[in-house]
């Protein structure tokens, strides 16, 4: 273990006071190391869970440009999203991709700067695509506590629903 890291990574922005004792130093890096499996420990299981959902789910944050899409979504709309976190500044093309893949594609656009400029806003919408299927989208802004981070959008296929109706 490297003390030296322990205290210049931006945990704290003094170093410990020279009196203090290795075991002091031990564990202090010990409970820091111990925080870090536990985010790892729940990204692992949010992944998890994300990636078993029936639904495409794309997810984002503002502030740093992230953003994460399970595979189903990539399945959905035939873009690599691989299950990942990603860091993109190119959400727009983003969008101008998967418009080209609607049969309206004006109003998949227009929809989406509607989207943009409410953050808060919730919205149920259908999509239809160019192959004949029909998504269904709900859209929710992400919180950290009563703060506005971001948005997540789940999309499910329900063309075999819609076709039974008919």
């Amino acid at each position: 273990m490297n003390l030296h890291s322990c205290f210049l990574d931006g945990e704290t922005s003094t170093p410990p006071s020279m009196s203090a004792s290795a075991t002091d130093l031990t564990i202090v890096c010990d409970a820091k190391d111990q925080r870090i499996r536990d985010l790892e420990s729940s990204l692992s299981f949010l992944t998890s869970v994300l990636n078993a959902s029936a639904d495409g789910i794309l997810a984002n944050h503002f502030d740093s440009d992230t953003w994460y899409g399970n595979p189903r979504l990539a399945e959905m709309w035939g873009e690599d999203f691989s299950g990942t976190l990603r860091t993109s500044g190119h959400e727009r093309a983003m969008e101008a991709l998967r418009a080209t893949k609607v049969r309206n594609p004006e109003l998949f656009l227009l929809r989406m700067s509607e989207l943009n400029a409410a953050p808060a806003m919730e919205a149920f919408d259908e999509i239809e695509m160019k192959d004949g299927r029909i998504l269904e989208r709900y859209v929710a802004p992400r919180m950290d506590g009563n703060r506005i981070v971001g948005r997540v959008m789940a999309y499910r296929d329900i063309t075999e629903r819609c076709l039974a109706e008919r």
